[in-house]
């Protein structure tokens, strides 16, 4: 939630050129929405922990490192996903023209930046 706030308020006064008094307005809705999330934040931390706990439970005794490792891997790679999602979202700079693919363009002229 933290980085579409971020994200949001950071495209909003460049590429819509607005004040920073102009870009907290729509933003003030955002941190309501992130007083919510922080509840569900705090229940999706307590699932962590029944996950490895169940994970610790059921894995045989001689695995249960691997499995743990298994556990914190995926969710790196889950996390270093967004990251890339986001950065390709997002290739150069954080404005409109990052945002959005031009009218007209190809969908291997979107990936080239890659190539």
């Amino acid at each position: 939630m933290y980085g579409g706030m971020h994200g949001v308020s950071q495209w909003l006064e460049p590429g819509r050129q607005l004040s920073p008094a102009q870009t907290g307005l729509p933003v003030f809705p955002m941190a309501i929405i992130a007083a919510v999330m922080l509840v569900f934040g705090l229940v999706m931390g307590l699932f962590s922990v029944s996950n490895q706990t169940a994970l610790y439970s059921q894995a045989p005794v001689n695995i249960i490192g691997t499995a743990a490792g298994l556990l914190r891997t995926f969710a790196y790679l889950g996390s270093i996903g967004s990251s890339v999602v986001t950065g390709i979202v997002f290739r150069l700079t954080v404005n409109v023209q990052g945002l959005h693919i031009r009218h007209g363009s190809s969908f291997p002229q979107v990936w080239s930046c890659w190539l």
